[in-house]
């Protein structure tokens, strides 16, 4: 089996350290040009995508239907940048579609496993708009500002922030050395959706806090869980069945 990545680039994301971090694993891996800019020819379309799916509001389930120019020519320009421009909260599972649609000719769960690696911050409405890190599908999308942004921080972060006192406290920062390990856990959690998928099982997230497969909802979750990159026994047998 072939796992495929996308993506445009970062400063802190090695995409050589996780496409050979995926072969340890037996599977095939390797890196592709960024999806979003190999049909040059939609452009147009893409720009005028991403701005009917900004969010804009947080608590409501409404998203940017009739976009205006200069947001279409903002996303025009943002998508041709070597680093794009972040900020703006977009509808993940429509970011999703926008990338199943660039590749709707390659979903053969047969031959290869496709996960995009996006630049913007993705959400996804559950009673209102929740930071993601993930957008479970196929594709599948891994938003990389949503690892900081998505996980809570320590309830004592805010406290301190608040009051002006500081603490020290570890965090995912935006531009942070460790990233590229934390994807690694993160691509273990993906192969076991698409094993799973593929399988015709149903995926679930580990209960051990301890396992990469593990839902991480705060920062200190996602340094042990995935930063670590480990598997429980359960796991570990069924990534080598």
């Amino acid at each position: 089996m072939k796992i495929v990545i996308s993506g445009p680039q970062f400063e802190d994301v090695d995409y050589e350290e996780i496409i050979n971090f995926i072969k340890k694993f037996k599977f095939d891996a390797q890196k592709e040009e960024d999806f979003l800019l190999k049909f040059p020819e939609k452009i147009d379309f893409l720009a005028k995508e991403m701005a009917k799916i900004r969010v804009l509001n947080p608590d409501k389930n409404e998203l940017n239907e009739n976009p205006f120019e200069i947001e279409i020519e903002y996303e025009k320009e943002n998508l041709k940048r070597k680093i794009r421009k972040k900020g703006i909260i977009y509808s993940g599972n429509h970011f999703l579609k926008i990338v199943k649609n660039l590749v709707k000719d390659r979903l053969n769960l047969n031959k290869e496993w496709i996960i995009y690696f996006s630049d913007q911050i993705l959400a996804t409405f559950e009673g209102r708009w929740h930071i993601r890190v993930i957008i479970f599908g196929i594709p599948v999308i891994i938003s990389i500002p949503g690892i900081v942004y998505g996980p809570a921080r320590e309830r004592e972060y805010y406290l301190s922030k608040e009051m002006g006192i500081p603490l020290k406290i570890d965090y995912i920062k935006e531009i942070d050395e460790r990233k590229t390990d934390i994807l690694k856990g993160y691509i273990l959690q993906i192969i076991y959706f698409y094993k799973s998928i593929f399988e015709g099982k149903e995926f679930k997230f580990c209960k051990n806090e301890n396992c990469s497969i593990y839902n991480s909802h705060w920062q200190r979750e996602v340094l042990n869980a995935q930063l670590k990159q480990n598997l429980c026994e359960k796991h570990l047998r069924k990534f080598f069945e």
